[in-house]
């Protein structure tokens, strides 16, 4: 048998058709996260959400975040010290859906909470913090590398 063009373009259209075969097949195996579940609501919802940031930029003190090795500590801002604080505070983990986690705020006598970190997966995490005052809602967002 002798080499000529005819066998080198078939050789090449069945490495092709192998490669683009390999690459539906691997494509297919890797698990999509949607960012949320329900997006469609809540992107109707977003002017709601432009306000509550608007919220938070208008306060005088804004809430810290403080990362330390084995725990984060959220310092809420002083306009609310002493004062009842409602909301929950989401751990939001962009590239695996089954490690985000939500709690709710907890503020004690030195406007702060402490979170226990040392069971999440090292990575970038975003936090998203919801909470309400006197009927007005804010909203706050920090991403941090656990």
């Amino acid at each position: 048998m002798k080499f000529n063009w005819g066998w080198g373009i078939f050789i090449v259209l069945v490495l092709f058709i192998a490669f683009i075969g390999n690459l539906v097949y691997k494509s297919s195996q890797v698990r999509v996260d949607l960012v949320s579940e329900n997006y469609y609501e809540k992107e109707i919802k977003y002017q709601e959400q432009i306000e509550r940031e608007k919220n938070s930029l208008s306060l005088k003190h804004d809430i810290h975040i403080i990362k330390n090795p084995d725990f984060i500590e959220i310092v809420y801002p002083l306009d609310f010290v002493g004062q009842q604080i409602a909301g929950n505070i989401q751990f939001f983990k962009p590239d695996d859906a089954s490690q985000d986690y939500m709690l709710d705020i907890r503020s004690s006598d030195l406007n702060s909470q402490i979170i226990n970190t040392r069971a999440f997966k090292s990575g970038w995490w975003e936090i998203k913090i919801n909470w309400t005052y006197r009927n007005t809602d804010y909203y706050k967002t920090e991403k941090i590398l656990l």
